[in-house]
């Protein structure tokens, strides 16, 4: 992050808590990591890229990174 966060609400602690899990998440989604990436999805959220398209629960987003796995690692 280039930016300190600006926070309304919530502890130090849950603050602190946010920063981290959102962390993880960037570090697992980065690597393609969906094993890392099912502690931070349920399969009600939707998900966006960069390119428009939606991705509707874990499944489909670890399956567009099983795909891309193959092609750049």
């Amino acid at each position: 992050m280039t930016q300190t966060p600006k926070f309304d609400g919530g502890s130090d602690a849950d603050r602190k808590r946010l920063l981290e899990v959102h962390r993880e998440y960037l570090a697992a989604n980065g690597v393609m990591d969906t094993s890392a990436l099912r502690k931070h999805w349920r399969n009600d959220i939707i998900g966006f890229n960069l390119n428009g398209h939606t991705y509707v629960g874990l499944e489909e987003w670890t399956k567009l990174w099983d795909y891309y796995r193959t092609q750049i690692v």
